[in-house]
């Protein structure tokens, strides 16, 4: 961590004994900050009203495009609020936030209760769960492939939509690896009949 070798520019120290550095309150929003996720060289904080916000190595765009310096490795020293740049998204209800290596994972409730999971940066292997990038990244967050999460029972796809026709798993709880992102997932509801 540090804003010294590497120019990743994590608030701190890149002393072998790095000492804790305080971030103020007004850079983020004048709200406390209530969970912290790290990725290899950006971090993510959460505040009391549920926005997110990241500062560190922007290359792959883990940040946005909004944060600048995306493939040029500029560090981005102020902290950004990124669930503001997810165009369309409500992210009233914030459910869960991971940061992978070069990659950030956002997991959130919409208006209607119904969990959603997008992501934004690297997506080299396949981690931001989206074909659209497949083996590039991404400086706009895109919405995961959740039919890939699986029916909520043994029901058919939907030939038409490709959609599950009982409803997909949904995804509970989120986590983002070097290159790899999971979601726990469960269903809805139980279908009538179902011991599950």
């Amino acid at each position: 961590c540090g804003p010294g070798v590497g120019g990743r520019n994590q608030p701190g120290s890149d002393a072998p004994n790095p000492v804790a550095t305080k971030l103020g309150m007004p850079l983020f929003g004048g709200l406390p900050v209530v969970s912290v996720e790290v990725g290899q060289y950006h971090t993510i904080a959460t505040t009391l009203d549920g926005k997110v916000w990241g500062f560190g190595r922007n290359f792959y765009g883990q940040l946005t495009e909004a944060a600048g310096g995306v493939g040029m490795g500029t560090p981005i020293s102020t902290p950004l609020c990124l669930s503001c740049q997810a165009a369309g998204a409500n992210l009233d209800v914030m459910s869960g936030v991971a940061g992978g290596s070069d990659h950030t994972v956002l997991l959130f409730q919409d208006a209607l209760a119904q969990p959603h999971l997008i992501a934004v940066g690297s997506n080299m292997f396949g981690q931001l769960g989206s074909q659209t990038q497949s083996g590039g990244f991404s400086v706009d967050f895109v919405s995961a492939n959740e039919a890939g999460f699986g029916c909520a029972s043994s029901s058919p796809l939907d030939v038409l939509t490709g959609k599950c026709t009982a409803g997909s798993m949904e995804a509970i709880a989120i986590y983002a690896g070097c290159d790899a992102s999971l979601a726990l997932t469960r269903r809805p509801s139980c279908p009538p009949g179902s011991s599950g």
